[in-house]
Formats: C-alpha cells, structure tokens, sequence
C-alpha cells in the first residue's frame, strides 16, 4: 500500500494501515529475519533506548508538559518495535521509504506518530510531519534534540514550554524553506500543474450566468470570473506580467520569474485567486496582445483570431 499521497497524514493513514496489516497473515519466518537483523545491527543503541523508555516512564509530570502520554515501556516496546519493522518493509513510495527507518523507534502506544532516533547518539524524539504541497516530503519536527537534557529536566529546571516553543519555531522555519524550494521548482517548470477547472475560474460557483463575455475584433471581455481564468490560454505562451496588485499582503514574488502563462497560472494559485485585485500581462509573441484582470473582469486585447478562438472554446467547454 503507497502511503505518500498529498491527501495523507500519518496521525491517519498509517494508524489505519498499521490496523490493516495487523490483520493479515504474517510470515513468522520474514518477521524473525527482519527482527534478527535489527537486532544485529542495533542492539547495543536498542537496550539503551529501553531503559531511556523506562525512565521517562517515572516522570509523568515531565511527559505531561511536553505532550507526550501513553509511551512504551521496556517490556511492551518490543512487538510494538516488530511491528513498525514489519510495516515499513511493505512501504513502496520513495517519499515514505526515504524517510521511514528501522532506526525510528515508534515510542507511543496507541499511534505511531512520535519516534525516538536511536541512529542518533543524542536520542532525539520528533514527530513525522508531511509536506502536502509537491515536492512531497515528511519531515522532522523534534519535541526533543537531546535526551539527556530531558532526562535531566527535572534537576535542571529545564523550562520545557520555552523548549518546546524553540522547536516549533524551527519547524516553521523549515516549512517556510520547504515553500521556497517549491516557489523555485514551480517556475523552473518542475512542479505538475493541473489544466484551469470551470470551479476555479468561475467567481460565483452556484451561479454560473454569472460569467459573460463580449466579443469585439480581437478582442474579448470576461465578467464574473476569477483570475485564473487567464489559464485557459496556452500554458507554454511567452508573456510578461508588468504588475499584479493584491487585496491583502504583497507576497514576496519576482515579475520577472513569469516567463509563460505557465508561471503565471502557478503564481495565481500560491498566491490565492481570490486575493488577486487586478493584473497587467503582455503576450512576447507577434501579436503584443494585452492582458489585463481587474475586480472579476479579464480582458484579451489584440489577440491571434486562431489563439481568442481556443480561448472562447475552453470558457465555454472546460
């Protein structure tokens, strides 16, 4: 079962796939091999991690604080461990075989949303988080980097909310980063793009008279449509976006990035087609072509009989 979909959560997904494999004939013979060669290669940093699992399990005030409720003990970590070995062998997506390891010691009872690293000589816990956005990816985000400053907490008095905070800081910096790389994939072409949909560039969903067009020479005005609808035109057309304005925050975007009606439908969708108050667009190609969105309203100027005609098709047919 491929579990790296766009739509998926670990918290979900994998608690229900972990139900549904735990219903299935198992081999005895693949669990023990699989089993043995853990213990081969990670015994020593395995035991180490059970008696951590035991001596947090004597501080519940500390386990409280940082979130962290039902974990395993030293005595029922085991088959939890067996079956996490056996699940992640049945993976077959990249994106969760990239990320998912033997290593990962999944350390709650009832989920296997938190695991404790025992690659790492810190023995770092986090949670599996996912990217929804393509490039798709899970990541990290720790609740804590090294063991031995919550083992020490209760001496130290450590302040585990601003701990906590720290973390969670950095989770968003490196969700901000994960943003900017598909910013910079999105107009590099590398990002998939879906065709313009009629629930995109429709402004009132529940009204579709709503959208009206005039048609004069080369021309064609749009009423009662989002901005998207400028997605109906070619996506491999050479444009320039002389300006966009938007109704709320001014994001951090380039002009020049918009090389093709490709990039320009990409920006419209990060950016939200709803916040798009109004947009200035001149076609690189012979014709010069104008076009121009404002408060609902989209219109082509100057346009190639042949290219207005697709158009028309597309905002009639899509």
């Amino acid at each position: 079962m491929e579990s790296a979909k766009s739509d998926s959560t670990l918290g979900v997904e994998k608690e229900i796939e972990l139900l549904f494999y735990r219903n299935m004939p198992q081999s005895e013979h693949e669990i023990k091999v699989t089993w043995d060669s853990f213990i081969i290669e990670w015994n020593t940093q395995y035991l180490n991690a059970k008696h951590i699992l035991s001596y947090l399990n004597t501080y519940p005030d500390v386990l409280s604080k940082i979130k962290l409720a039902d974990i395993h003990n030293s005595n029922s970590i085991d088959s939890a461990q067996q079956e996490w070995l056996w699940l992640i062998s049945k993976f077959t997506h990249p994106v969760d075989v990239d990320f998912f390891q033997p290593y990962y010691i999944p350390i709650q009872e009832d989920s296997i949303d938190c695991f404790m690293d025992i690659s790492d000589y810190r023995y770092p816990i986090f949670e599996a988080h996912y990217f929804f956005y393509e490039p798709f990816k899970w990541y990290k985000k720790f609740i804590i980097e090294d063991i031995s400053e919550l083992l020490l907490a209760p001496d130290t008095g450590l302040d585990l909310q601003k701990l906590l905070d720290k973390n969670d800081k950095k989770r968003w910096k490196d969700v901000s980063e994960y943003f900017a790389e598909r910013k910079r994939l999105g107009f590099e072409g590398k990002i998939y793009l879906k065709p313009v949909s009629k629930d995109e560039f429709v402004q009132d969903s529940t009204n579709e008279k709503m959208v009206t067009f005039e048609i004069k020479d080369q021309s064609i005005i749009v009423s009662g449509v989002t901005s998207i609808v400028a997605g109906l035109l070619p996506f491999t057309m050479p444009i320039k976006l002389k300006n966009i304005e938007y109704l709320y925050t001014q994001p951090d975007i380039s002009l020049k990035d918009v090389k093709i009606i490709r990039d320009l439908v990409f920006l419209l969708r990060e950016t939200g087609l709803r916040g798009i108050r109004a947009f200035h667009v001149v076609l690189l190609d012979s014709s010069h072509g104008i076009l121009s969105y404002h408060d609902n309203t989209f219109t082509l100027s100057n346009l190639k009989r042949e290219v207005l005609d697709d158009f028309i098709d597309k905002l009639m047919t899509t």
